[in-house]
């Protein structure tokens, strides 16, 4: 879960919650899909049968939720929870309410959630899509029931960028998106910009060989995971994550602030991201 306290296990229709450090037993049920909440300490949801979703709080069974949809095949956790539906589209629905937010027509294999939950990503098969997510209006409009039963909330999701790559794996870094893609390289997204990082070895056999574990901010350091379970780890520095994405944002003032913390052989490749965006005094003077 989102604070590391539990692990959960999920498979032939039953889960099993563990705590993750003794692995003692701590709940269990029938499931077809087991998500967790992208916030809290154990809020989880379960696709109990393909038209019903049963939400857990604290480990005491909360809202059921019927999707708006003939078979939901899946589920996906995070900041909202995502229906994925047998017509080639996410139903999201609120936590603690279960209203249902708004349908994105995509095929979405995995859904990718920000820290922040400003922000999700839909990887379908040949693309994805970053979409803002506007947790202040979808607040709004369900404390005061503006709610339309077919649309959900109008405005709650608006697609950001699209990115034209098959991921695999994936992790936010703030308002970037650092993956793999399926011929093995490790790249990273800010504002729809795509950079490679890496080229990882797939001569194991096989394309989609690594899986992100994760990011460590105070080492600036990406760690992944074969199949073989080796772990290798890449350095990506967090101040050009940070700077990159003012500049994407317009906001020079705090890059000009953020560019005294990146170390000065790291120089070059700002400069080159500033030129591709167009920015080629500024490039000049990096």
């Amino acid at each position: 879960n989102c604070n590391g306290r539990f692990v959960s296990v999920c498979g032939d229709g039953e889960f099993i919650i563990y705590t993750a450090q003794a692995l003692r037993n701590k709940a269990f049920g029938q499931a077809l899909d087991f998500v967790w909440s992208g916030s809290g300490t154990g809020d989880y949801a379960i696709r109990e049968t393909v038209n019903r979703v049963k939400v857990f709080k604290n480990f005491k069974e909360g809202q059921t939720i019927i999707p708006a949809t003939a078979a939901a095949e899946g589920l996906f956790g995070g900041q909202m929870i995502g229906v994925k539906d047998g017509e080639g589209a996410v139903l999201f629905y609120d936590w603690d309410t279960g209203t249902f937010l708004q349908k994105i027509d995509a095929a979405a294999k995995e859904v990718y959630w920000s820290d922040s939950g400003n922000m999700v990503l839909l990887a379908c098969d040949d693309a994805a899509y970053v979409l803002a997510f506007n947790q202040e209006l979808a607040s709004q409009a369900i404390a005061t029931k503006q709610i339309s039963a077919e649309d959900g909330i109008a405005g709650s999701f608006d697609l950001l960028y699209e990115i034209s790559d098959t991921i695999t794996s994936g992790k936010w870094v703030g308002d970037c998106f650092i993956y793999v893609n399926n011929v093995g390289r490790l790249n990273y997204s800010v504002g729809g910009q795509i950079e490679t990082l890496v080229h990882l070895d797939t001569s194991s056999g096989g394309n989609t060989q690594h899986t992100i574990l994760g990011y460590l901010a105070k080492e600036d350091r990406v760690y992944l995971i074969d199949k073989k379970l080796n772990i290798v780890s890449y350095r990506v520095t967090l101040a050009v994550l940070q700077y990159q994405t003012a500049v994407m944002r317009g906001d020079f003032d705090t890059a000009n602030e953020l560019l005294g913390g990146i170390p000065v052989e790291e120089y070059t490749k700002v400069a080159r991201f500033l030129e591709s965006q167009g920015f080629k005094e500024e490039a000049l003077q990096v």
